[in-house]
């Protein structure tokens, strides 16, 4: 028998099941003495525009509405000692992590805003270096059905302005008001084209 004043304090409980749907879960509470099933099913509480349910064998909080024992409900969570979403710890780093491994990373400090999946895809936008970063990206379309590469800029002008020097020095075989042969100097460059990024 749980005593009454058991449901107005706060308890540590551990994520048993967490695919019910509809934002429930099962918990077990060792301090009522819940360690075996059936176990309390609570709804979860997020804050303001976040979702996501913790993970199995998760610590969580659990509390009863207005003490009452049929209205059990998770307000906070942790991912426990070997589930963490990453090892920052400060106040201005926020991390955010699904179960399948994608994660949210914000750093106040560095003003960094980080976006990951656990295939090592990485989009990172730096207020202070003032740019946006792709890593690990093997393809990378500007536009939806993006098929015409880019021409890497700085390849180009070194080659055009390499073309451009042999156009204006370049000699001829022969009678100089009849030129009899092509240039001397042959211009070979060529301008390679970005295998990654793509547009339209």
């Amino acid at each position: 028998m749980i005593p009454k004043q058991a449901y107005f304090a706060p308890h540590e409980g551990f994520v048993q099941v967490n695919t019910l749907g509809r934002n429930h879960i099962t918990v077990s509470i060792p301090s009522i003495g819940i360690t075996q099933p059936p176990y309390i099913t609570a709804q979860v509480f997020h804050p303001f525009h976040w979702w996501g349910l913790p993970n199995v064998g998760s610590v969580v909080v659990v509390e009863f509405m207005g003490g009452d024992p049929n209205r059990p409900i998770v307000r906070n969570h942790s991912y426990g000692d070997t589930k963490t979403p990453d090892s920052k710890t400060l106040a201005t780093d926020f991390v955010f992590k699904t179960p399948g491994g994608y994660k949210f990373t914000i750093d106040e400090v560095t003003k960094v805003f980080q976006m990951e999946t656990p295939g090592g895809r990485k989009i990172t936008l730096d207020d202070t270096a003032s740019k946006t970063i792709l890593d690990e990206a093997t393809a990378i379309e500007l536009v939806k059905g993006a098929t015409e590469a880019l021409v890497m800029g700085t390849t180009f002008k070194i080659a055009f302005d390499a073309f451009i020097l042999k156009y204006n020095t370049h000699t001829q075989i022969g009678n100089l008001g009849a030129p009899t042969g092509p240039p001397v100097i042959q211009a070979t460059e060529t301008v390679q084209l970005s295998t990654k990024v793509k547009t339209g």
